[in-house]
């Protein structure tokens, strides 16, 4: 039986004046940036991104609106 690899990774949200910038970092340290961290969730979480954002965008939200930094952290089993 093969052990399955989980992979990490930290997703930061600020949004100041109308404007928000992403920060996507793996446990590799892999860094992405505003449009290259969302084509990262992407291919990270494949057909489940859409459910997923559903699931954490409110979160973000929240916390955003009070004025905070949005921080998440997400686990996934890759794909083979």
């Amino acid at each position: 039986m093969s052990k399955k690899t989980i992979r990490a990774a930290l997703i930061a949200l600020v949004a100041e004046d109308g404007e928000m910038a992403m920060l996507l970092i793996e446990k590799s340290g892999a860094l992405y940036r505003n449009e290259a961290a969302r084509e990262q969730l992407q291919r990270m979480w494949r057909q489940f991104y859409a459910a997923n954002l559903q699931t954490v965008l409110p979160f973000f939200v929240d916390d955003l609106s009070q004025g905070m930094l949005a921080v998440g952290g997400v686990q996934w089993v890759p794909a083979p």
